[in-house]
């Protein structure tokens, strides 16, 4: 499957510096969304951005995306593997 958008979950160091590669054109991927455990930072720098992703809960993002990639800790992989994958999405682990 071609992986034509990702989502992306969490946004502290890595899903914030992802989202600079995105915005940067250093990245050619097109960004679904972006969920976070911290929503209120999340939507701060997401307000920073040029054309922000939208914000939208796990099970939102998990449906517009084609590729997850968890940059929130290891704590959420275990759940967040079992909705994506029984959603018959992809998932990147990078925070591990």
């Amino acid at each position: 499957m071609a992986i034509r958008t990702i989502g992306i979950v969490g946004c502290g160091a890595i899903g914030r510096a992802l989202l600079k590669a995105v915005e940067a054109g250093k990245l050619a991927v097109s960004v679904a969304g972006v969920t976070s455990r911290t929503e209120k930072s999340a939507r701060a720098f997401l307000s920073t951005l040029r054309e922000p992703p939208p914000y939208l809960d796990r099970k939102q993002l998990i449906a517009a995306s084609d590729l997850i990639i968890e940059a929130a800790g290891s704590a959420v992989v275990p759940a967040l593997a079992e909705e994506v994958f029984a959603a018959g999405k992809d998932l990147m682990v990078v925070s591990v």
